[in-house]
């Protein structure tokens, strides 16, 4: 869904507004998947927010998630868990010595508004940032896309050869 929605928009972390689309529009595709309610208009998001931090504030959901998160890769062990224990020690570094001395006052919130209600679709076929050249990925079944190159490593008689597969 993030690959998918910065290649249609690669303006989405260049302002206030385009990070609140995304984040509305992120919101509303996983709620829309949960068959949750949405908020319709850029104006209901906010008073979701306003709502939502009546009794407790935007940094303690922060610091209550990246509790959260931690305790989950924790628990959870292995290489994987100690890699994501890293990146959430960083999430905490970031939240406490930035978001949290910069705090959003969402009474003086206004943006104009904008479709927050279409889903986030993913894209079947890719380019790279980078070279532009296709990424294909596998599909639901868990076999590879009809586009896709049809080669690549094999293992046969316990070592690894070149060719079709």
């Amino acid at each position: 869904m993030y690959k998918s929605y910065t290649l249609q928009y690669p303006n989405w972390a260049d302002s206030r507004y385009n990070l609140f689309l995304f984040i509305s529009r992120a919101h509303n595709t996983v709620n829309k998947r949960l068959d949750k309610p949405r908020p319709a208009t850029v104006v209901e998001c906010i008073q979701s927010l306003k709502m939502l931090t009546v009794n407790k504030t935007a940094a303690q959901y922060r610091t209550n998630y990246i509790t959260y998160l931690l305790s989950n890769w924790v628990r959870e062990g292995g290489g994987d868990g100690m890699i994501q224990c890293g990146n959430v020690r960083e999430m905490r570094k970031i939240n406490e010595q930035y978001w949290n001395l910069r705090e959003t006052n969402l009474d003086a919130l206004m943006f104009a508004e904008a479709d927050v209600l279409t889903p986030i679709m993913s894209a079947q076929k890719m380019l790279s940032p980078f070279t532009q050249i296709p990424m294909y990925s596998m599909n639901a079944s868990g076999g590879q896309q009809a586009n896709a190159p049809n080669f690549g490593f094999r293992l046969s008689g316990g070592k690894f050869s070149f060719g079709k597969r």
